[in-house]
């Protein structure tokens, strides 16, 4: 279902306090910028901010309890660095209003954004609502995710796990940018691991459990900034295998052939990117050169023809290049973001 235009918040939503969590770990460059974006707010007085201090050995703490001196609304627990996804779990210990939403601490977001977010909940009386996010570079640069402005809303999950794994033309796996119905994460299942891809499994757990999701492609709202020792910027290491592990536990769940399926072909593109990008350590690491070997074999015998009913056209092209070569797939995936890139800045 595809909608236009978002309606005036409702009378009944003007009371409706958002808890908003900000996992902290040593982001003394950031983190002021990210707290004042959330204290210009058009819904401000409307928000409980949980700021959880993650053994930061930087100024970031100094700089949170300036904001929380001033401000009644936010307010900072501190515990043993445990990682990010232990972070956010801590916050949500300490949320105590109906919806919630996550802030990365460098990033920031434009002054009304979670006035649309709850907008969207209140029109659409959804369980999910997301914005769009633009990257926001130090040069002051900016580029939009995707040049798709339209707003869309999930009924089903099956159609929301096909668009954040396959298209990603309006749903994504990050955390941030979204705001959920309080129950919808007390039904979500964290992972006590910590690792590179935590949103991903936590993303997909809190669809399955919402009824409607709606999403505003045409709010960029939320600056994604792009650090040059950004973990998801950085060459390959073991830790990205752990994706592998997550599409296997997300095909634990109860799911029907086709939502399998789904998680199957994401499985098979991410054994693609693995195998490309491991591929100048492999050649000096034994262990790294197995784990290839057998990540090509899954790649080769892989029968697309079992999914074509499901699949677009783009995607069977990745699949196909793929099972030539990853790296001719990874050069067709760099040439698209690079034409994307180009058209999209802001």
């Amino acid at each position: 279902m595809v909608a236009k235009g978002v309606k005036i918040l409702s009378k009944e939503f003007h009371n409706i306090k958002i808890s908003v969590v900000i996992p902290v770990y040593n982001v003394e460059k950031y983190v002021g910028r990210c707290l004042q974006s959330v204290v210009d707010q058009t819904i401000f007085s409307q928000l409980d901010i949980v700021i959880v201090n993650d053994g930061s050995t930087d100024d970031s703490l100094a700089i949170c309890q300036s904001f929380a001196a001033q401000y009644d609304n936010i307010k900072i627990i501190s515990q043993e660095n445990s990682g990010l996804a232990a972070a956010r779990i801590t916050g949500l210990d300490y949320c105590q209003e109906d919806y919630i939403t996550f802030i990365d601490s460098d990033d920031f977001i434009e002054d009304d954004c979670m006035e649309i977010l709850l907008n969207l909940i209140s029109n659409y009386n959804a369980d999910i609502a997301q914005i769009n996010y633009y990257a926001y570079f130090e040069d002051g640069q900016k580029i939009k995710s995707t040049s798709n402005t339209s707003l869309k809303v999930f009924n089903s999950f099956e159609e929301s796990l096909y668009d954040v794994l396959i298209p990603e033309n309006y749903l994504r796996y990050a955390v941030w940018g979204t705001l959920y119905r309080k129950p919808i994460l007390e039904q979500t299942y964290f992972r006590e691991k910590d690792h590179i891809n935590e949103d991903i499994f936590f993303k997909i757990k809190a669809l399955k459990a919402a009824k409607t999701v709606v999403v505003d492609n045409s709010a960029h709202k939320y600056a994604y900034v792009q650090r040059g020792n950004s973990l998801m910027r950085s060459p390959f290491s073991e830790k990205k295998l752990h994706i592998l592990e997550i599409y296997q536990d997300l095909l634990t769940m109860d799911l029907t052939a086709r939502e399998r399926q789904l998680i199957e072909v994401k499985l098979i593109l991410s054994k693609i990117e693995l195998a490309e990008q491991m591929n100048d350590k492999a050649r000096n690491n034994q262990h790294l050169a197995k784990v290839k070997q057998q990540l090509m074999t899954d790649i080769k015998n892989f029968n697309v023809s079992e999914y074509k009913a499901i699949l677009d056209r783009r995607t069977l092209t990745k699949i196909y290049l793929g099972k030539i070569s990853p790296a001719l797939y990874r050069k067709a995936v760099k040439l698209y973001m690079t034409i994307k890139h180009k058209f999209n800045k802001l």
